[in-house]
């Protein structure tokens, strides 16, 4: 979740499969159950979520709470590649600040890049985020990128879970 006034991201919740634990999967209603929170708690404006494997709760979210739910997939190359590049730079600049969380700290520096072979306007190769190995998780790099954009509300037709929120005043 991104704080939309300071840029502060805070990691809501996070689900692993356990090591050596083979029949595991994520707990739905773990899930439903944060994103409730937040959305009670937080004036959230926009959530977005990469529609792989949530289609059905996806469609659940925007009903529960239409015009702030976005698909968005972060397969599509582009969408990625300029999405990690506007994540990198805020950072450059000082602009993303977190809360210290140590599984936020872990899956941020566990992404690395897989490059591909295509070039943006600027001779650059795009890459997207990877796994430096297999055993080190990155989805809440993945998320805190999606949370990022929805700061702004860009792309508005693409998650990872992810918010662009303001703190509810004590008035509301």
């Amino acid at each position: 979740m991104t704080d939309v006034k300071t840029g502060v991201q805070i990691l809501m919740g996070l689900w692993e499969r356990p090591e050596k634990v083979e029949d595991w999967s994520v707990p739905i209603s773990e899930v439903n159950a944060t994103i409730e929170f937040c959305f009670e708690s937080y004036d959230v404006f926009s959530f977005y979520y990469d529609p792989p494997y949530w289609q059905e709760a996806g469609a659940m979210w925007d009903e529960r709470w239409p015009g702030k739910v976005v698909e968005w997939p972060t397969r599509n190359l582009n969408r990625i590649y300029y999405a990690v590049r506007a994540y990198q730079e805020a950072i450059a600049n000082g602009e993303i600040g977190h809360d210290g969380d140590k599984d936020f700290v872990r899956h941020i520096t566990n992404a690395g890049r897989n490059e591909v072979n295509s070039v943006d306007e600027e001779g650059r190769k795009k890459f997207r985020l990877a796994k430096l190995a297999e055993h080190r998780k990155y989805d809440a790099a993945i998320a805190a990128v999606l949370s990022w954009q929805a700061r702004f509300g860009r792309d508005q037709k693409g998650s990872a879970y992810d918010f662009g929120v303001s703190r509810r005043s004590s008035k509301d």
